[in-house]
């Protein structure tokens, strides 16, 4: 065999492992990106779940605490103390002075 020969050949043993390793990268990177998307999914799936319950339940819960707050404070609670809209109006003068400058 000549020294070309042995080349050529190494060459081609090289070249083939090259391609075998990126066939394994291109398998192992597939497997991670359906692995990741599935487990996306079901955090997904587990985070709307969630919602949903929350959305559900919840006016439902609020209510209770405000009727328990009610019976706790009395019926000023439910009249407040007027300090939102008095800051609301003071609010939206501030604003309304700092567009018209």
């Amino acid at each position: 065999m000549s020294g070309l020969e042995i080349a050529v050949g190494v060459a081609g043993i090289i070249s083939a492992l090259v391609q075998a390793a990126k066939g394994i990268y291109s398998i192992r990177d597939k497997r991670k990106k359906n692995k990741l998307a599935a487990s996306l999914n079901t955090n997904t799936d587990n985070a709307e779940s969630r919602l949903i319950t929350t959305l559900n339940d919840g006016k439902a819960e609020v209510k209770s605490e405000y009727d328990n707050d009610v019976r706790r404070i009395g019926p000023s609670f439910e009249h407040g103390d007027g300090i939102p809209p008095r800051s609301f109006a003071r609010t939206s003068s501030l604003q309304g002075h700092a567009l018209s400058v």
